[in-house]
């Protein structure tokens, strides 16, 4: 009675002791104790494993496996090796022949993860049937299904002895290095070939096709399959690709053509306001007569290059500045007024002169017309004026002359602007 006591206690040690752990290591180290020729006799893809065993259906990838055990593995990097008989353009859509050239030898690696295949292992069939796709705490979902990476690698399936976890684990460390397809929906062969961006970013670095597709392509809409046949094929959908772009390029060049045609249009619609501005009843005469002379002005500024700047000769913008204020000034001067102070009348003196001189004054916008000398506060609190060669009251934007920066003194005038100011100071036209 003590006996048959004594000899349960021991069987029930040995059946809590067999956790997959002891099985995984029992796995990578021979035992001398383990039964030669033992095979599995049942259906690889058969349910699990029996609920009783704790160890088995509370066990995780993460358990099983360490940091520091994945750490010790070396690395498996693919040789780049060009297929013979390509040119450089076939050479884009081919695969690279690197399966089979791996830079290091891939046997002693699975020899110090699983084992050697042709070693018996434990006499124990409690092998993972449990769907598993998380490890090193990164869900492989999108790209691995035990079931099917088992059933189309059988290399693998041998190695590891039909187990879902090390499959897992295989897939991780080898297989996407050896671009080994796991599931039905992804290829990354066809992600490959796919996706031109893609090569460029990742060239044929496999594991980050794979990471891509989980982790970014999917959500976007990338396809993992549908692997092109033949490099004609692929040439095929490289130039619709190409004849794509360039048909996307003809769409953008016409529309620059057409932006510059009404560019054009407008600024002979400007022209024409300004032959209208010409044609001015003979009570208007002044204010044509002054249209004119700030156009002459302002492209004289152009053409000699002046700089944005304060005038301070005695005749204005003879030492090559010129501004807002003093476009007005010398206009004027050549119109004879020739009573300015020192570099010509300013900002801050402009409306003082202008109501000296016999200029009548408003303060709406319905003030403005040809030939009138605006006066503004800009959006940085200072004075600014320019002459409106014409205005829309319905949209407030001006047809203008104004050398208020370096860069509309480069410019040919007038130029279009819609009101951008803080304030109306005063509008100013002949009498």
């Amino acid at each position: 009675m003590v006996n048959k006591k004594f000899v349960t206690v021991m069987l029930a040690g040995v059946i809590l002791t067999a956790s997959p752990a002891q099985v995984f290591a029992d796995r990578t180290e021979s035992s001398a104790g383990a039964e030669a020729g033992w095979e599995l006799s049942e259906d690889v893809y058969s349910v699990p494993v029996e609920a009783e065993n704790p160890d088995h259906i509370g066990g995780s990838i993460e358990n099983r496996f360490t940091d520091e055990s994945v750490a010790e593995l070396p690395e498996i990097t693919p040789a780049l090796s060009r297929e013979p008989g390509l040119s450089e353009e076939e050479e884009a859509y081919a695969l690279p022949n690197d399966l089979e050239t791996l830079e290091i030898d891939t046997a002693n690696a699975y020899a110090r993860m699983f084992g050697n295949s042709s070693t018996s292992v434990k006499n124990s069939k409690k092998y993972s049937r449990i769907p598993v796709t998380r490890f090193a705490g990164k869900d492989y979902s999108l790209v691995f299904d035990a079931r099917y990476y088992l059933q189309h690698n059988p290399d693998v399936a041998v190695l590891v002895h039909n187990d879902y976890e090390l499959a897992l684990r295989h897939f991780v460390l080898y297989g996407m290095s050896q671009r080994r397809q796991a599931i039905a929906n992804f290829n990354v062969e066809a992600y490959y070939k796919n996706y031109p961006e893609l090569r460029e970013e990742f060239g044929r670095d496999w594991p980050s096709y794979y990471r891509h597709y989980q982790e970014i392509g999917r959500a976007k809409g990338y396809v993992g399959t549908g692997v092109v046949k033949s490099k004609t094929a692929a040439k095929a959908a490289a130039e619709a690709a190409a004849k794509k772009a360039a048909e996307k390029a003809a769409r953008e060049a016409a529309a620059r053509a057409a932006a510059e045609a009404a560019a054009a249009a407008q600024a002979q619609q400007f022209q024409t306001q300004m032959a209208t501005a010409a044609t001015l009843t003979a009570s208007n005469v002044h204010a044509t007569a002054f249209l004119q002379e700030v156009a002459r002005v302002a492209e004289y500024a152009r053409v000699r290059g002046m700089r944005y700047g304060n005038s301070v000769a005695a005749i204005p913008c003879e030492d090559g500045r010129i501004s807002c204020d003093r476009l007005i000034a010398r206009a004027l001067y050549n119109l004879g007024f020739r009573d300015q102070p020192l570099g010509g009348i300013a900002n801050f003196s402009i409306c003082n002169y202008l109501e000296a001189h016999g200029f009548r004054k408003g303060t709406s916008f319905s003030d403005i017309e040809a030939g009138s000398i605006v006066v503004v506060i800009n959006n940085a609190g200072s004075f600014h004026c320019f002459v409106a060669a014409s205005y829309n009251p319905a949209t407030y934007v001006f047809v203008k002359y104004d050398e208020g920066s370096d860069a509309r003194i480069r410019s040919a005038q007038p130029f279009v602007e819609p009101w951008a100011y803080s304030r109306l100071v005063a509008v100013y036209n002949f009498q």
